[in-house]
């Protein structure tokens, strides 16, 4: 088990005015140095400017929100307002005094994008443990997780397990809660509302803002693609564009700023939308100084007193031991697991071993007993999947149901059966859609709507458990299915020390039919992808949000796959990059003919000009199914009108539970798209045998390995030292039958160090 990270102390009830003068941040590009058969080498390269004389306030019972394009510097400046990175020049002054890192990260709390709780645990527990190392001494854990949930909205959720039946939106308020317990002045929060559908983000922003003016607390988070009513909850937004302030003020003096420069923010886009879109345009603004309007009085501050903290260290260990216990406690298939094969391995060895005895020649045998007990263990990689002919698809989903059985497998306990029997959970019902080649469908709704599941069962991922799918009008058989489709996760997962054009090469060398030249692939594939540029550039250096996606989805196209699944593509991305994306997967599916299936959250305008079709669930319903326009003229015959600052899908999503449920809209003649003249299934041969497929993996482990020379270095001296003490210790060993039992456990000894320096030689991400 790892150890959590130490929680920061709580502080007197405060607020806090943070300022930041002229910050600057410049990232060396210095290496440390190398060294190649023993002579050092230093590579030195310019250094990267970041941030350029960033001056900013940031006041109690207001959120300020940064924003700007992917490589503005938003994460960078954040990790600098939360002390987690020192800046090159500048200060940072709290209420107006210089502050001190330490102390300051005790009196502020960073909530990061993901959320790291484990899942096991209910929310009350979660909180409750938490609370134990964090609260004073003469606080009642109770009554302050109990204030705390019900101040979030979460109370009717307290004995719900993190890992089941809660949405995004309420896990992020679970970490929110979390940062709270101490009741820091400053909240620091990265993308608290990436991932999230209009509704649970918006929810999100609002319990941020209650926070923000019931505590006078001050809230600085960073923000991509915020909808008209989550700039409604924000008091401040600061501006980025190439490491430089465009922008601070209000959205206001934001749109007076627009109008001033020449422009006209149309009426569909919000303006800080339309100053996204017109970023490269504007020019550099001089720093918006807050007008005195803008000013909060700051609430009269307590005295510094002394609090005196509930957890001691042995409080701590014994709080984090009842954790891990209750965590083993409720994963008891594994513990079984464990369990038996503790008990069969100790078995079979204890009979190997009944009769060892205690001489010196029965210590090489202990040794082997020891050694075999402890050997690491060593995973295999994931099977590549085969290419398959060229070939345009259209995918239909027929009254397809989803039903999650709560029916647990029986536990035992001391020796005794037990089965836990549920209501089992309807997820979807009665779902039935197409998706046309030439065409994007998104897969829209909030949180719990069933999404996530949906796209699984078309990607073959999951099986539902009523329904038929169809490819091309015949039944689909899963494994074909899964070769000539492909499924784009959310997160890349592509390994950061290899360059752009070597990701595709290895890729393509596992994937692309024996005649098919490689180095033409990759190179035709990121000229259509916008990539061609960064072909020789490392995936973890220089590269944005947005075109770390295109890598991943271009990944996904090298065997060229008939079905494109895709969840979240612009999640996170902010405004621009998303939409290049989108652009990226409409020229996809136009040039190649490909059935593109996607899920997306918070759709600006822009975006939803690049979808085809939409598919809107609420409650693992079909809401509506068809373009856009008909979505509009849905909520017009509802007795809606769309307002002008919002557009169809966004205002739908708002009044999704006044909304009736509607009839499965079919698509009309007009939306039909005429398949193309399918080639012949005709057998390829692939390039990749499985002696090439070694061949291909090891070339590309020992390039990892030659760019992480300095772990290369420490394990190759930890063998060569290793190996000194060893041969002085066996250097006189003998040939007799007493020294087997010794050569074997010199052995197992130097095969459980070689499988171990292996292991800690992967590259950490």
């Amino acid at each position: 088990m790892e150890e959590p990270p130490q929680a920061p102390h709580s502080q007197p009830i405060k607020t806090y005015t943070l300022q930041a003068n002229s910050i600057s941040y410049t990232k060396s590009t210095t290496t440390i140095p190398q060294f190649y058969l023993l002579k050092s080498c230093t590579t030195t390269k310019a250094p990267i400017s970041i941030l350029q004389n960033i001056t900013i306030t940031a006041y109690p019972s207001q959120i300020l929100a940064i924003v700007g394009p992917s490589g503005a510097g938003k994460s960078t400046l954040l990790d600098i307002l939360a002390a987690r990175t020192s800046p090159t020049a500048g200060t940072l002054l709290l209420n107006s005094s210089p502050l001190t890192a330490s102390s300051y990260r005790k009196l502020s709390a960073y909530v990061p994008q993901h959320d790291t709780s484990l899942p096991v645990l209910t929310v009350y527990e979660t909180f409750a443990f938490a609370a134990s190392l964090l609260q004073p001494k003469n606080i009642q854990i109770s009554h302050v997780v109990t204030s705390l949930l019900t101040e979030l909205g979460l109370m009717h959720l307290a004995h719900t397990r993190l890992g089941h039946n809660l949405s995004g939106g309420e896990r992020r308020r679970v970490s929110i809660g979390l940062s709270l317990l101490h009741d820091p002045g400053v909240l620091l929060l990265d993308e608290p509302t990436s991932g999230l559908d209009s509704s649970s983000a918006y929810n999100v922003m609002q319990t941020l803002k209650s926070i923000a003016i019931t505590r006078g607390r001050t809230v600085i988070l960073s923000i991509h693609q915020p909808s008209f009513k989550i700039l409604s909850t924000i008091d401040r937004i600061l501006l980025l564009s190439k490491g430089s302030v465009l922008h601070h003020g209000t959205l206001v003096s934001l749109h007076e700023y627009i109008l001033s420069s020449g422009f006209t923010v149309p009426p569909q886009l919000n303006s800080l939308e339309y100053a996204m879109e017109i970023l490269n345009q504007l020019q550099t603004a001089k720093l918006i100084t807050p007008s005195p309007a803008d000013e909060v009085t700051p609430i009269l501050q307590a005295k510094n007193d002394a609090i005196r903290y509930r957890s001691t260290r042995v409080q701590e260990i014994v709080a984090l031991y009842s954790r891990v216990w209750k965590i083993i406690y409720r994963t008891k298939q594994l513990l079984l697991t464990n369990t038996l094969q503790a008990l069969v391995v100790g078995i079979v060895l204890g009979t190997i071993y009944i009769n060892i005895g205690y001489d010196k020649s029965s210590i090489g045998k202990r040794f082997v007993h020891i050694l075999t007990i402890t050997k690491p263990q060593m995973e295999e990689p994931p099977q590549a999947p085969h290419s398959q002919p060229i070939k345009t698809y259209t995918l239909q989903a027929n009254s397809i149901s989803y039903t999650k059985s709560t029916t647990t497998i029986p536990q035992f306990y001391l020796l005794k059966s037990c089965t836990t029997t549920k209501a089992p959970i309807s997820i979807l019902q009665n779902i039935t859609i197409t998706a046309y080649p030439s065409q994007i469908l998104a897969i829209v709704g909030p949180s719990g709507a069933g999404k996530s599941t949906l796209l699984d069962i078309l990607a073959a991922r999951t099986s539902p458990t009523a329904g038929t799918l169809l490819l091309n009008s015949s039944p689909l058989t899963a494994s074909s299915y899964r070769k000539l489709s492909a499924y784009v996760p959310q997160h890349d997962t592509s390994l950061p020390v290899l360059t752009v054009y070597e990701t595709f090469a290895f890729a393509a060398s596992l994937l692309q039919p024996k005649n098919i030249q490689i180095s033409h692939v990759v190179t035709s594939l990121l000229t259509e992808l916008g990539l061609m540029h960064l072909a020789h550039t490392r995936l973890g250096h220089n590269l944005s949000g947005g075109e770390r996606r295109r890598v991943s989805i271009g990944l996904s196209l090298l065997h060229d796959p008939g079905v494109l699944l895709l969840d979240e593509p612009t999640s996170g991305l902010d405004s621009s990059s998303a939409y290049n994306v989108m652009q990226t997967l409409k020229s996809i599916a136009i040039t190649r003919g490909r059935t593109v299936i996607l899920s997306i959250h918070q759709p600006s305008f822009k975006i939803l000009s690049t979808i085809d079709r939409i598919l809107l669930l609420s409650k693992g319903s079909v809401l509506h199914h068809g373009t856009l326009v008909s979505l509009h003229e849905y909520i017009l015959s509802s007795g809606f009108t769309v307002p002008p600052q919002l557009n169809s899908l966004e205002y739908a999503m708002e009044i999704l539970n006044q909304l009736q449920a509607a009839k499965l809209i079919t698509p009309s003649p007009a939306d039909e798209v005429t398949p193309i003249l399918q080639a012949k299934n005709d057998v390829i041969r692939y390039r990749s045998t499985r002696v090439q497929e070694i061949v291909a993996l090891y070339s590309r482990f020992w390039k990892i390995i030659y760019r992480t020379k300095q772990l290369l270095l420490t394990n190759t001296l930890q063998a060569l030292v290793v190996g000194i003490v060893l041969g002085t210790i066996y250097i006189n060993i003998g040939y007799d039958k007493s020294s087997i039992g010794k050569r074997f456990g010199l052995f197992a000894f130097t095969l459980t160090f070689l499988l171990s320096s292996t292991t800690e030689t992967l590259p950490i991400n």
